[in-house]
């Protein structure tokens, strides 16, 4: 965990995201911080996407599931960190790359299964150079995937990495910068997941940001500080979620607002101090005697308290990015909800699967057991939020050791 993050009293989260509404979506299912979205199920940071399932912080995707910050990507399937894909599955860290399987680290590769930090590749089987004819008559072989295949792709994977350099960071055309994956970016230091972005420090989930601090998931912002979700945002501080708004402060869900100080789900609201409505005279006058009040108690430049919070540690996707386990959670001040045991056993509903790890059930919607014939997959055979603890494991900055 990050150093020096506060949250009201306590070490933090750095960057917590609890749950905050769907805008701008439509046939949204169970989806949290989505936005201009149709047709989504349980999908979270999300924006200009179609079709998708089980993804977050995906941009401007469509018919993609169980991939997790991936960009204009189509198609894709457990993917990564991939960006401008289509047709990639079990794959990670990859760009320009299509109808292909099982890549790390690789650009410009078509029609390849099993390969690590190639470049404008083709025909290419596990580092074995293949002609079309040939490459096709095995793809054919393998296909469609099951799970036991899918096991056995993946360990001939993890063997072709342990034999491969591994790239300190995977960032791109950056300038005196420091994290990972970021992209277009000068002046950034330890961020993550950021595109287009200038003097930033400390943020993650990062897109055309200009002196962002302390923040994430934030997009379009200029000079904002522990703002969480963010879009359009100007001078929001101690805030979460403000969108095209600017001069905020603690506040939760501006939207199209300006000055405004400890509001929540107020839309185009101006000089307003707890959600009520002051004269811009009247608001300039008692806005710095609260400041000053909040400065003698010490809240004055501290985030929320977590007991604010309306939902426990691990009911939100802070559990994602910084996993606790409960005993650390209370630790830090945080509350813990205790899940109810698991059902187990046998369904006679196809829908119905049962999670070959925790014995968890869950069922599949007719969209997904439809996304998983036409892509020649098998059923899953994990909950969906298992998939994602695992894809996430596998993310940096977000595995073991971050």
């Amino acid at each position: 965990m990050r150093e020096g993050l506060k949250v009201g009293g306590g070490e933090v989260l750095g960057y917590r995201v609890l749950f905050v509404p769907t805008l701008f979506a439509d046939e949204d299912g169970f989806s949290r911080t989505v936005c201009t979205t149709s047709a989504q199920i349980s999908c979270s940071g999300t924006r200009d996407c179609q079709d998708c399932l089980y993804c977050n912080w995906t941009w401007r995707s469509r018919d993609c599931a169980d991939s997790s910050f991936i960009y204009d990507c189509e198609l894709c399937y457990e993917c990564i960190n991939c960006r401008h894909c289509y047709d990639l599955k079990f794959s990670q860290d990859c760009l320009d790359c299509t109808e292909s399987l099982f890549l790390h680290d690789c650009i410009g590769c078509a029609q390849c299964v099993g390969g690590v930090g190639l470049r404008n590749q083709r025909y290419l089987w596990f580092n074995e150079q293949l002609s079309a004819t040939e490459y096709q008559s095995r793809l054919r072989a393998w296909m469609p995937l099951s799970a036991a295949q899918i096991a056995q792709l993946e360990a001939a994977l993890t063997v072709l990495q342990k034999s491969a350099p591994v790239q300190a960071d995977f960032n791109r055309n950056c300038e005196a910068c420091r994290g990972s994956y970021l992209e277009n970016c000068k002046q950034c230091r330890d961020c993550y997941l950021g595109q287009n972005s200038e003097d930033c420090d400390s943020c993650l989930g990062l897109i055309s940001g200009k002196d962002v601090t302390l923040s994430g998931f934030t997009a379009y912002s200029e000079l904002c500080y522990q703002l969480l979700s963010g879009a359009n945002a100007t001078r929001s501080l101690w805030s979460v979620m403000s969108w095209f708004s600017h001069d905020i402060l603690y506040s939760d869900c501006c939207i199209n607002s300006s000055h405004c100080f400890g509001c929540t789900a107020v839309r185009n609201a101006n000089y307003c101090i707890l959600n009520k409505q002051y004269s811009r005279e009247g608001y300039v006058e008692i806005l710095p005697k609260i400041i000053e009040h909040m400065q003698r108690s010490s809240e004055w430049g501290n985030f929320f308290s977590a007991d604010l919070s309306p939902f426990c540690y691990n009911e939100t996707v802070a559990q994602d990015y910084l996993p606790l386990t409960r005993e650390q959670a209370l630790l830090l001040g945080y509350r813990w909800k205790d899940m109810p045991t698991p059902v187990t056993g046998q369904s006679s509903d196809d829908s119905v699967r049962m999670s070959t790890i925790s014995g968890r059930a869950f069922r599949l919607t007719k969209q997904e057991l439809a996304y998983y014939s036409r892509q020649g997959l098998p059923l899953p055979e994990r909950h969906s939020d298992e998939r994602q603890a695992a894809r996430m494991a596998r993310c940096r900055p977000f595995g073991e050791g971050w």
